[in-house]
């Protein structure tokens, strides 16, 4: 899960409230910045899962060389954001917060296919699906913000 949604649109601020200012650039010029980053990662690992796996081994490596430094990259960019209300910091730690699960995740997945531990790679895909509910909890509270703040999005 990425915040692929949000690219495709803008966000247009009818009122001037500080947290109307706020949502606005962070979702018009903070996000896109990220946004490369973080799909770049999950197209990896997509490109390693699901349907498309073929062995562990080529898992291991993907996790390894691509999905980790770059989901880590993505996580550190995502800290370095701190938006200036109140509002929009509690919002932005569930995202923080869903987004290093997620790269636990692919971590512990990592080490579960080194050890071959079928326990671990489970709680691996658990933890993944808590990072996708928490960033769908993210995206319905930027949307509930932006309702709040009269912030309507926009196609681009």
């Amino acid at each position: 899960m990425s915040i692929g949604f949000l690219l495709a649109l803008f966000l247009v601020g009818c009122g001037q409230s500080e947290v109307s200012k706020d949502l606005v650039d962070y979702i018009n010029n903070k996000l896109p910045e990220l946004a490369k980053v973080e799909t770049d990662a999950v197209r990896d690992y997509e490109s390693v899962s699901g349907k498309n796996f073929k062995n562990d081994e080529i898992m291991y490596n993907k996790l390894q060389d691509s999905v980790i430094p770059k989901y880590r990259d993505f996580v550190g960019k995502l800290e370095a954001i701190k938006p200036a209300t109140k509002e929009l910091q509690a919002v932005h730690e569930i995202y923080i917060q869903a987004a290093n699960k997620q790269y636990s995740a692919f971590v512990q997945m990592s080490d579960a296919l080194e050890k071959q531990d079928a326990g671990l790679l489970a709680q691996a895909n658990d933890k993944l699906a808590e990072g996708r509910k928490g960033i769908r909890q993210w995206q319905t509270e930027i949307e509930a913000l932006a309702k709040k703040n009269n912030v309507t999005f926009q196609q681009k």
